[in-house]
């Protein structure tokens, strides 16, 4: 065999191994800060829910008859009546 043709072959062969071996993950990192940091944005999280759920309950009085006002009748004036005919 040709010395090109084995370098290539070679390379073939490396190039085909790194593709068909299975990649690894890291490690895993644990960051206390970042996890520390990560439970009180959930506690604030929560806080805020709760307050939005005491906001959106109804308030303990009747607004329909606390703010209701008196309608005043519609009195007609007559304004068809006497109306000129063209």
């Amino acid at each position: 065999m040709p010395k090109p043709l084995r370098v290539a072959a070679i390379t073939l062969a490396l190039a085909l191994a790194v593709v068909t071996v299975p990649l690894k993950a890291q490690l895993v990192v644990y960051d206390p800060t970042n996890s520390i940091e990560a439970v009180l944005q959930y506690e604030q999280l929560i806080r805020q829910y709760e307050f939005l759920i005491q906001q959106a309950r109804r308030v303990p009085v009747d607004l329909a008859r606390r703010y209701h006002a008196g309608s005043s009748d519609w009195h007609s004036h007559g304004l068809t009546s006497g109306a000129r005919s063209a």
